[in-house]
């Protein structure tokens, strides 16, 4: 029986289909990690084989190629006319092999790389699809010259909300030294200074045990530390502690990390623990616990290491133990990035620049939102001080802050002053793209501003409007107001623009018959 796939995930391949209609070669499509991109990937392969139309479908792992097999055996993809292989393999076997008529990418964030161009180089006129959940480069560098187009599913919030994710509890306890951790280019820490900010190694690690024990005693837990011999050496811990437990990395034996990741699924181990692997791919919705021991300057590793823990199941909770301060770089995993600026490409990020800071309770170690603080008040101490209190949300504990007031200095500042503010807003909103509005009516008031500025034509302006989804009751008065129209005129005219898009796209879609 094929996947039933949830609204949102529909919607992202329509959105994907209706950009290939408009004349896009290649779209990337971001949906969060533990969303269903498998699914999708699934569901694009079954509709397109369905019209003897070759799909394939390439990754850059092998343990990633044989989830999506099993994934488009469950989905009764006809693979008579799909092909999965790694993205080496393809490259190596191209040549020799039917052209296709749809190339999918998954983890797309990878597909910079040599080895996808050569793919891209051979078929530039087949439509390609790239799923990642993070589309992100510690460069800066955007994927604009492998993707006309960005498709972008629902925030992690919203996901988490709908019980599509599992909401998450952050702890970050201070065993390590993070000031002492430095990076190489590559964004991992360098040896020599993880070793100076662990210190006593077997210390650091029996804090790391005595945490989790605290914490997340019986949960599944996946773990990522900083080294080959400290990943070795948590998991010798473990297991004299009777917690069954084992480690793989990248030089594991194949047959050694398939059966430890089957014991891991079986519940035959509670914990399993890694270095450099397992970061992209791993589905295992029972894993409630992350322990993240290796520090990162990658936000790809950072989401999708720490997310491991958040797939869905009825009244789970995640757990992420961060000991290495990776939070304060990145914001908690449901802090909304904007995905479509970093495709775009952007200025290369610093450490902790994001919008949404952080803070960690000194006595529990929960990390938190910096507004959810309990009882934030101002008062004055026993020395007559004035001071701040605030209250953890997690454990009830009063921290305590003297306010230092710096010397006010005189300072000239000479102010332009906005004669009309109503004015400027309009000129502001007429800047900004239809694609930069969040919601129906933020596009509402971009496309008001623009027809108001004789920016663009009323019929042009109507059009676009009406093509928007998701509506809203209190929406359609201040429509209906402004096009000088009754509400029921609006309903009827978003109805017969809805019809007309969907029939323009089916009659571009029904050329490509693909997905």
């Amino acid at each position: 029986m094929p996947f039933q796939l949830y609204d949102y995930q529909n919607k992202l391949l329509s959105e994907a289909r209706q950009s290939l209609a408009n004349g896009s070669k290649s779209v990337m499509v971001v949906s969060a990690a533990g969303s269903g991109k498998t699914a999708m990937m699934s569901e694009m392969a079954r509709l397109t084989t369905s019209h003897h139309k070759r799909v394939w479908v390439m990754a850059h792992r092998k343990e990633l190629i044989n989830q999506i097999r099993d994934s488009f055996k469950f989905n009764e993809v006809d693979f008579e006319y799909a092909v999965i292989k790694t993205v080496g393999t393809m490259v190596h076997r191209m040549n020799n092999m039917a052209p296709p008529d749809l190339i999918i990418f998954d983890e797309a964030h990878h597909s910079i790389a040599n080895t996808y161009r050569k793919v891209r180089d051979k078929f530039p006129n087949v439509p390609t699809i790239g799923f990642t959940a993070t589309p992100w480069r510690m460069s800066g560098v955007g994927f604009t010259d492998m993707y006309d187009d960005i498709v972008t599913g629902p925030s992690i919030p919203w996901l988490i909300e709908h019980d599509k994710l599992a909401p998450f509890d952050y702890y970050v306890p201070t065993f390590i030294d993070i000031n002492k951790i430095k990076f190489n280019s590559a964004g991992n820490a360098t040896a020599d200074s993880m070793h100076e900010a662990v210190g006593d190694e077997l210390a650091t690690l029996n804090s790391i045990y005595d945490q989790w024990k605290l914490l997340a005693e019986h949960e599944k837990t996946i773990t990522y530390m900083y080294s080959v011999d400290s990943s070795h050496a948590i998991v010798d811990l473990f297991n004299q502690n009777g917690v069954p437990s084992a480690h793989i990395d990248s030089k594991t034996p194949k047959a050694i990390r398939d059966k430890a990741m089957q014991d891991f699924k079986d519940g035959k181990l509670q914990m399993l623990s890694n270095y450099e692997l397992y970061g992209e791919g791993v589905n295992i919705p029972d894993a409630t616990t992350v322990i993240m021991a290796r520090p990162t300057k990658s936000l790809v590793f950072y989401i999708q290491a720490g997310m491991r823990s958040m797939r869905y199941q009825p009244n789970k909770k995640a757990l992420i133990l961060d000991f290495v301060g990776n939070v304060n770089r990145f914001g908690l995993p449901d802090y909304d990035h904007d995905w479509e600026e970093y495709f775009k490409g952007t200025k290369k990020k610093k450490s902790g620049d994001f919008e949404a800071p952080v803070s960690t309770c000194d006595n529990c170690f929960a990390t938190f939102y910096s507004n959810e603080w309990v009882d934030v008040h101002n008062s004055t101490n026993e020395d007559g001080k004035e001071t701040k209190y605030k209250t953890c949300p997690y454990c009830g504990e009063v921290t305590e802050t003297v306010v230092e007031r710096a010397e006010k200095k005189a300072v000239d500042i000479k102010l332009s002053k906005v004669t009309d503010l109503d004015e400027f807003e309009k000129n502001r909103l007429a800047g900004l793209s239809v694609r930069q509005a969040k919601t129906p009516m933020q596009k509402y008031k971009i496309l008001q501003s623009r027809y108001e500025l004789k920016l663009r034509e009323k019929d042009g302006y109507f059009a676009t409007i009406f093509m928007t989804p998701d509506w809203k009751e209190d929406w359609y008065e201040p429509f209906a107001e402004l096009s000088g129209k009754s509400i029921e005129q609006v309903k009827a005219n978003i109805k017969w623009a809805h019809n007309q898009k969907s029939l323009e796209r089916n009659n571009k879609l029904d050329d490509l018959k693909i997905f």
